[in-house]
């Protein structure tokens, strides 16, 4: 037997009875190697568990009809009544579309015709004080804001060139791309 062959000899070859000795820095590579490997399998969990942490329902759809299109999350997401309706959810009506969504303070957006709308956030804090804040990209949409007896809500209408702001009322926000300027309407 080689000088090489004996010094293995027990220290590794299962096939002679021996078993592996590992040094202190092989044991804490291997030790590494199995942290890194457990959080690269763990990260994906960790990242779908917080975009469902902020998938924050913010209201429903009520009703629907004619073309009526939703993009979530940068997919093509179909449209149904009662629905949830989620934070930065973008909702597209053709020629002849008509929504209604009714969010979750009781406030309501009614979006007519060849409108697009996305729904960046509402809040309920202490005291039942809502805080809401659309943005309107194109069209037209009725907003009736609800007052409740937390006291008086934040509602805010953005479109490229303005801010629409409420704190109890009903009113209509138009935003025409294609006029020259493009201009806002609140009746």
């Amino acid at each position: 037997m080689s000088r090489h062959a004996n010094s293995m000899r027990g220290l590794g070859n299962p096939n002679e009875g021996g078993h592996c000795r590992l040094r202190p820095s092989e044991r804490r590579q291997i030790i590494n190697v199995r942290r890194n490997l457990l959080k690269l399998l763990l990260f994906p969990v960790l990242l779908l568990s917080a975009s469902i942490a902020n998938a924050q329902a913010v209201g429903k759809v009520q009703t629907f009809a004619g073309d009526v299109r939703l993009e979530r999350a940068a997919h093509a997401v179909p449209v149904t009544a009662g629905m949830d309706v989620i934070r930065d959810d973008r909702f597209t009506t053709g020629a002849n579309g008509r929504l209604v969504i009714v969010l979750n303070d009781q406030s309501s957006l009614d979006l007519y015709d060849s409108s697009q709308l996305v729904v960046n956030d509402q809040t309920i804090g202490a005291g039942g004080t809502a805080s809401t804040r659309v943005s309107l990209f194109s069209g037209i949409m009725r907003s009736i804001v609800h007052v409740t007896s937390g006291g008086t809500p934040s509602f805010e209408v953005h479109t490229p060139n303005a801010i629409a702001a409420a704190r109890s009322t009903d009113y209509d926000t138009g935003y025409h791309p294609n006029d020259h300027p493009p201009t806002i309407r609140t009746v």
